[in-house]
């Protein structure tokens, strides 16, 4: 019987383990970052070949727990799509709008808009605009 009892309480303490802790954070804070990751994306600090989750972090002034959260609840996206989405929408306008970036080669423009490889941009071009490079 005891070690039923013991199983049980085992099993029990393992899935408070498991669980993920919810991130809570009050609407002001949520407000508060947004409105730093809306001059992040104005100031184009996405370019940069070093831009990760704690450089961004850094850049809004918050920690990479709420950042996350706050991409995922209110972008929609993990922060590496988030990233490339932001990167890629750059790169749209740019060819759109700049006659001397269209004839940048595809290396040239990955590096120009923050990739460090030819080949992680035209995958990444690809998955948002059905197209290659």
């Amino acid at each position: 019987m005891a070690t039923l009892e013991q199983q049980q309480k085992a099993s029990t303490e393992k899935e408070k383990n498991t669980l993920k802790k919810e991130v809570i954070i009050n609407d002001k804070k949520t407000t508060e970052i947004l409105e730093r990751l809306q001059k992040f994306e104005e100031q184009e600090f996405y370019l940069d070949p070093n831009c990760n989750l704690r450089f961004v972090a850094k850049k809004v002034k918050t920690n990479t727990t709420y950042l996350t959260k706050i991409i995922h609840t209110h972008k929609e996206k993990n922060f590496n799509d988030y990233i490339n989405y932001l990167r890629i929408t750059y790169t749209l306008k740019r060819l759109n709008n700049d006659l001397k970036f269209r004839a940048y080669s595809i290396k040239s423009i990955s590096q120009e808009v923050g990739y460090k490889s030819a080949d992680s941009f035209a995958k990444h071009f690809k998955k948002h605009t059905k197209l290659y490079p």
